[in-house]
């Protein structure tokens, strides 16, 4: 009875040899494949953590070189008004530019009064226009609208009208601009 089992065992090694022969190569394959791909992920890894430590020392070194500032939402506000004031050595070519506009809208201008304030505060300047004219509600209008599309530092403080007779379409109005402007030229590299 042992030949039996013998010849049984042996009967089916030769009948499976192909599919265990397979086996035997797909498990030398995969010894042979992991033992060639652990080495070349180890080698990804390595060059990952140099990067990693050659981008830790350049942040450093960067940090290092320039010191960045950090505002609060006030400076930052406070910068950007004074990134946008116009230029205190551009003053009486704002004035001409005014002048001009009123020319093109009509206005007749009577001569005005004006007047140079320093905010110490904010340490820049205000200049202050105040001149009557006359001219139509809408030329006034206009006009208003037009210098202060073409000097955004400029603010409309006052506007009062008056009107001689009730069906006169002339109008004698006040108008009162100031123009912000600074004597310092700002660049801000710096600060974030």
């Amino acid at each position: 009875m042992g030949n039996h089992y013998k010849i049984r065992a042996a009967l089916y090694l030769r009948s499976n040899a192909f599919w265990n022969v397979l086996l035997f190569l797909l498990i030398i394959v995969t010894i042979f494949g992991w033992g060639c791909l652990i080495p070349l992920e180890m080698a990804k890894i390595d060059r990952a953590d140099v990067s990693l430590k050659n981008a830790q020392q350049e942040l450093i070194r960067a940090k290092n070189s320039k010191k960045i500032v950090r505002l609060s939402p006030d400076e930052v506000n406070l910068n950007k008004f004074n990134d946008n004031l116009g230029q205190k050595k551009y003053v009486e070519q704002q004035l001409k530019t005014i002048l001009a506009l009123a020319q093109d809208a009509q206005l007749l201008v009577n001569s005005g009064d004006y007047k140079f304030d320093h905010d110490p505060v904010g340490g820049f300047f205000i200049y202050h226009m105040q001149f009557p004219i006359k001219g139509t509600y809408k030329q006034i209008r206009q006009f208003s609208e037009q210098v202060l599309l073409m000097i955004p530092y400029a603010s409309l403080e006052e506007i009062t009208f008056k009107r001689d007779a009730i069906g006169s379409p002339l109008l004698e109005a006040k108008l009162a601009f100031n123009i912000y402007v600074t004597d310092i030229s700002r660049k801000r590299d710096d600060i974030e």
